[in-house]
C-alpha cells in the first residue's frame, strides 16, 4: 500500500543519515518518479527531507527535526494509527463526543472536543473532519498530531454541513492566502520538478535551467519544499520568500559554524 510505503520511507530516514532515490526505488519496487513524488508526499505532511545532487547525494530529513514516533518500529508506528482511526470510526457511528490534546501548524497546543463527522485519506496523510467546540466551528484535524485521543460518553446530534463544504477550504487549511512564485531550477532536479509542476508552469531556458511560475498557499510546507531543493533552486519572485528562504538556509549553516 502506498501509505505503508511512505511510512516505511520515513522510517527508514530516520534511522539512516542519507538514501538515494535509487536505494529507494530498488527497495520498494518503483520507479523513480514514483520515489520523488513520495518524498514530495512526505515533505507536504510536515516531515521536512533535504536531497542532494551528485554521487554521494541522495535524501535526509533535516537534523533540526525530532520525530515524536521516533523510536517506535514501523509496525508499532502503523499500530497507533490504526488504534485512532478505530477509536474515530467508532465515535463516528455512535455520535460520542472525543477530546484530545492537539498541535497545529504553528506549534501552538491545546486541549480540543470535538464532534467527528469523518475521517479521510489526503496525500497518504489521514485527517478527521469535525466540529470544534473550542473552536465553535467546523475543522481539519490531522490525526499524527493528536495526543490522547479519547472518545467519550456523551453524545451529539450530527451537524448539517457537507463534507464538500470542508473540502473547499482545504487548500487553505495551512494559510488563508496564496502567494505566486517564480523559482529557478538547475538542470540536476529537472527530473523531479517535472513531476511535481505541471507543463505550462514550466519554461525551459538555452542553458538547461527552468524557470517555474507558479502559485502556493503561503504556509510553512512550501518554505520546506524550497528548502528540499538545496542550491538548486533560486526563488526569483517575489523577494519576500526569498528573504524567507535566505535566512532559513543560513540558520541552517549557523547549526554547523566552529564554536
Amino acid at each position: 500500500m502506498k501509505l505503508d510505503r511512505l511510512l516505511a520511507i520515513t522510517m527508514l530516514l530516520l534511522n539512516r543519515k542519507r538514501v538515494s532515490a535509487k536505494e529507494l526505488s530498488e527497495r520498494f519496487e518503483v520507479s523513480l518518479r514514483t520515489v520523488y513524488r513520495d518524498i514530495e508526499a512526505i515533505n507536504q505532511a510536515g516531515i521536512p527531507i533535504v536531497s542532494y545532487a551528485g554521487l554521494t547525494g541522495g535524501y535526509e530529513i533535516t537534523d533540526r527535526y525530532r520525530l515524536d514516533r521516533q523510536l517506535l518500529s514501523f509496525d508499532e508506528l502503523q499500530s497507533a494509527d490504526k488504534e485512532k482511526l478505530e477509536t474515530l470510526r467508532q465515535a463516528i457511528r455512535d455520535n460520542r463526543l472525543t477530546a484530545f490534546a492537539y498541535t497545529n501548524g504553528k506549534g501552538e497546543q491545546a486541549e480540543r472536543q470535538c464532534e467527528p463527522m469523518s475521517v479521510v485519506l489526503k496525500g497518504y496523510v489521514w485527517y478527521m473532519y469535525g466540529y470544534c467546540r473550542l473552536r465553535e466551528d467546523f475543522r481539519i484535524f490531522r490525526l499524527s498530531r493528536m495526543r490522547n485521543l479519547q472518545a467519550g460518553t456523551e453524545t451529539f446530534e450530527p451537524r448539517q454541513l457537507p463534507t464538500e463544504a470542508l473540502d473547499s477550504r482545504w487548500t487553505w487549511r495551512d494559510s488563508p492566502h496564496s502567494v505566486n512564485l517564480v523559482l529557478q531550477f538547475t538542470s540536476k532536479v529537472r527530473v523531479p520538478v517535472e513531476d511535481y509542476y505541471k507543463p505550462e508552469q514550466i519554461e525551459y531556458g538555452p542553458d538547461g535551467t527552468l524557470i517555474v511560475r507558479a502559485s502556493h498557499p503561503d504556509a510553512p510546507w512550501m518554505y520546506a519544499h524550497l528548502l528540499s531543493y538545496g542550491a538548486d533552486v533560486k526563488v526569483l519572485e517575489p523577494e519576500a520568500v526569498a528573504s524567507r528562504v535566505r535566512e532559513e538556509a543560513l540558520a541552517i549553516a549557523r547549526l554547523y559554524e566552529q564554536p
